[in-house]
């Protein structure tokens, strides 16, 4: 199974994120993002746009044919940055 890469894009304004799921170094259309008890689904450059509150939370990506991608960030008002989880091993 491959693996999902996880490229969290965290956004001053005002507590949303940009979430840039990628499988072996390509954007991935159609992959589920879960953050919060919300799901959203990525476009076709991988990116889904989630509001949320400020706080430490879960976030997961899922695909077809994919093993799913799961790391807590912790969202800061006003806050940017990024972090990865996952890998872009194919398999």
């Amino acid at each position: 199974m491959a693996m999902l890469a996880l490229l969290l894009s965290l956004q001053a304004a005002p507590s949303g994120f940009v979430c840039t799921v990628t499988a072996g170094g390509a954007p991935l259309a159609g992959a589920e993002v879960v953050v919060a008890g919300r799901t959203d689904v990525t476009d076709g450059h991988g990116q889904s746009r989630i509001d949320i509150a400020p706080g430490r939370l879960e976030v997961t990506a899922t695909k077809v044919g994919f093993a799913p991608v799961t790391t807590t960030i912790v969202v800061r008002a006003a806050a940017e940055r990024d972090d990865r989880a996952g890998s872009h091993a194919d398999g």
